[in-house]
């Protein structure tokens, strides 16, 4: 979203203008779901949803790390439960989307995937 503004200021110069834009970036990315962790075929598996307009495909098959937002439980001195956010960002590869190889799909298998941006 872009919202432009044109402020007047004729106070400085009757013809002096400011013009300013204010635009919302809504970054492609996936978003790990809550409560999401299970396994199978002994593999832990994260539940995500798209979250922006993404080339979503570019994303399959890469390592992939961790960032965002994480609320933290903690007990003060005084024996008190709080709740903190803190903000994390983990370079290391630590999550993938995979698909299956290539040369076990067909041709018609691979123009046909589409992504399924509900499951």
């Amino acid at each position: 979203s872009i919202y432009p503004f044109i402020f007047t200021y004729p106070s400085i110069l009757p013809s002096t203008r400011i013009h300013t834009f204010i635009h919302s970036f809504n970054s492609p990315n996936l978003k790990v779901k809550p409560r999401s962790k299970r396994s199978a075929s002994g593999c832990v598996q994260l539940g995500v949803e798209c979250y922006g307009g993404g080339l979503w495909h570019t994303w399959f098959d890469r390592d992939l790390g961790i960032s965002g937002r994480v609320l933290v439980r903690t007990k003060t001195e005084e024996g008190k439960e709080t709740v903190k956010q803190q903000f994390v960002k983990v370079d290391q590869p630590v999550a993938r989307v995979s698909t299956l190889c290539i040369h076990l799909q067909t041709a018609e298998e691979r123009r046909a995937f589409k992504v399924n941006k509900e499951e």
